[in-house]
């Protein structure tokens, strides 16, 4: 199964499947309209700033695959590969660039 990790605030492009979307008003308003299209263990998101960014991730992936533990790979958008430098959270995956982020094998 194909998971997507969605860290785009304004986020307005088109997903399906599982699909797990950080929290903004805006967004709240795209999963909404959605719900009904996205699988039943899709979710909002909450991003703790305190927080590194790679430890959020890290964090997400874990609720990712207790959520769906028959995930093949979890497509990351709204970040960057470099935006996970230095951290070594998510050491134990195959990270792949893609157009608009990164993908978690």
């Amino acid at each position: 199964m194909k998971v997507s990790a969605i860290f785009d605030y304004e986020y307005d492009g088109l997903a399906s499947g599982a699909v797990w979307i950080v929290d903004s008003e805006q967004n709240r308003e795209w999963f909404n309209r959605r719900f009904d299209k996205l699988d039943s263990s899709s979710a909002i998101f909450f991003r703790d700033k305190r927080k590194s960014i790679a430890e959020v991730l890290y964090q997400l992936v874990g609720n990712i695959v207790d959520h769906h533990p028959e995930w093949t790979s979890i497509s990351v958008s709204g970040l960057k590969i470099a935006d996970l430098a230095g951290d070594d959270y998510l050491r134990d995956f195959e990270i792949e660039e893609a157009e608009n982020g990164f993908v978690l094998r």
